[in-house]
């Protein structure tokens, strides 16, 4: 009887995520500071055009390369040994276009206001502690879609049901899930705001349109709008 209480329900379930949520925490951490800087898909490029939008506040602004920020993550790729096993280096010279990978300028804002705020904070010291404060950004997202993925099982499964702990944890100890969502990239808010987008629908779903739910459903489509293309089909 004591187990059927809905208290007890609830409690287990509060310490069911807090745990998903330390665990998470933790792995998510060794990935943000042990993976070299620079050293995701893209990563060089991702970061531009956050300290883009840090300096501007305003991607209207930050369509344009700047040179001294592109001098500045090369000089740090090299010095991290990035380009050891590439078979070149991009060049320096002060008018030179400086190569850092593919650009993402043009990109869907979100993220990069959101990362941008480290960012701003950290820039006195230096473009790598920038780069760690962006990545910490990130990592709230691999949180958010954590706690996202026990609440989809939640609303799938009966209470006390192992698989509202098992699925969770699985996607917090996925490798390679942890290291493209520790990245400073636009992918983890998109996965992010999607697993939330998937839990709200499926709240609606089953328990109807309740107007706090329907409003988080509709403000999640419009936050993933502004987040990144491949998140609009879960929409």
């Amino acid at each position: 009887q004591k187990m059927n209480n809905p208290r007890v329900k609830m409690n287990r379930d509060r310490r069911i995520v807090l745990v998903l949520v330390g665990i998470t925490l933790l792995h998510g951490l060794l990935y943000v500071f042990l993976i070299p800087p620079w050293q995701h898909y893209d990563e060089p490029t991702h970061f531009e055009l956050t300290w883009l939008t840090a300096r501007s506040m305003g991607l209207s602004q930050a369509n344009h390369p700047d040179l001294e920020i592109r001098r500045a993550i090369a000089i740090s790729m090299r010095e991290h040994e990035f380009f050891r096993d590439a078979g070149f280096e991009p060049p320096l010279e002060e008018n030179g276009n400086i190569w850092l990978g593919i650009s993402q300028i043009g990109n869907q804002p979100l993220y990069y206001y959101l990362a941008a705020i480290p960012v701003v904070l950290l820039e006195s010291q230096g473009v790598v502690a920038m780069l760690y404060g962006a990545r910490l950004v990130s990592l709230f997202f691999v949180l958010i879609s954590v706690i996202a993925c026990w609440g989809i099982v939640a609303e799938l499964t009966a209470p006390g049901h192992r698989l509202r702990f098992l699925l969770p944890l699985s996607l917090a100890l996925l490798p390679g899930y942890v290291d493209v969502m520790t990245a400073v990239n636009n992918d983890s808010v998109a996965a992010g705001l999607a697993a939330l987008s998937v839990w709200a629908s499926l709240h609606l779903y089953r328990r109807g349109p309740k107007p706090l739910t329907l409003l988080a459903a509709i403000l999640l489509a419009g936050l993933i709008y502004f987040a990144k293309e491949t998140a609009y089909p879960v929409v």
